[in-house]
């Protein structure tokens, strides 16, 4: 557990400090980033202005080589007239392309996680029990606003009134928008009561629709 800090009841990863990270000037406005890096890790680069808040560089995801890392960005992200910090963040999980592989199994690739402004290394992470990849596919889903648990589009909550619970919902793959994810005119909630598949419009309850 090492590699890894407690928020709550949930392990996140922890920052490294220990990779000797430099940024280095370059013509211009550009910027190059380099650090020491290890076999076996991948890297991630992010940003802050004020040390509390911070955000992944786009496209700064580097598989360690056991060599010094490089990055160039043509401009620093956020850092017109005010301070800005570097920091390096590690998985020990290792891919091909990381840019495009789900680090945290959320239905996001990395890269479109950081886009998103979701954290790639953590499949929840508005921490409302809720994956950031189910989230982003309905509207009234926020993977960065955590909804409290019983509110219409928490963990508990029912938003279309269908008998089950978003979690239920996430977990079957119904519609959380949809009363009658199949459409064959028994909500999702009677279907499940009964056994039968509501994302399988052949399959229905057998008693005779009221």
């Amino acid at each position: 557990m090492d590699d890894y800090e407690q928020s709550g009841a949930i392990f996140k990863p922890k920052p490294v400090e220990n990779y000797q990270l430099r940024l280095l000037p370059q013509s211009g406005s550009g910027y190059k980033a380099e650090w020491n890096s290890k076999e076996g890790l991948t890297f991630f680069l992010e940003y802050s202005t004020d040390l509390q808040n911070w955000s992944y560089v786009p496209d700064a995801i580097a598989t360690g080589t056991g060599d010094r890392l490089e990055y160039y960005f043509d401009h620093a992200p956020e850092a017109d007239h005010q301070a800005i910090f570097f920091r390096l963040v590690t998985s020990k999980i290792i891919a091909e392309n990381p840019s495009l592989a789900d680090f945290d199994n959320d239905g996001l690739t990395n890269s479109e996680e950081i886009r998103l402004g979701t954290d790639p290394l953590f499949y929840d992470t508005d921490m409302d029990l809720l994956s950031d990849g189910w989230e982003m596919q309905y509207d009234a889903f926020n993977p960065l606003v955590h909804d409290e648990r019983n509110s219409k589009t928490g963990l508990l909550g029912d938003l279309d009134g269908d008998g089950i619970t978003n979690f239920q919902e996430m977990v079957v793959s119904t519609n959380p928008e949809k009363w009658d994810t199949d459409g064959d005119g028994y909500s999702d909630g009677e279907e499940l009561a009964v056994g039968s598949y509501p994302t399988l419009a052949t399959d229905y309850p057998l008693y005779p629709k009221q």
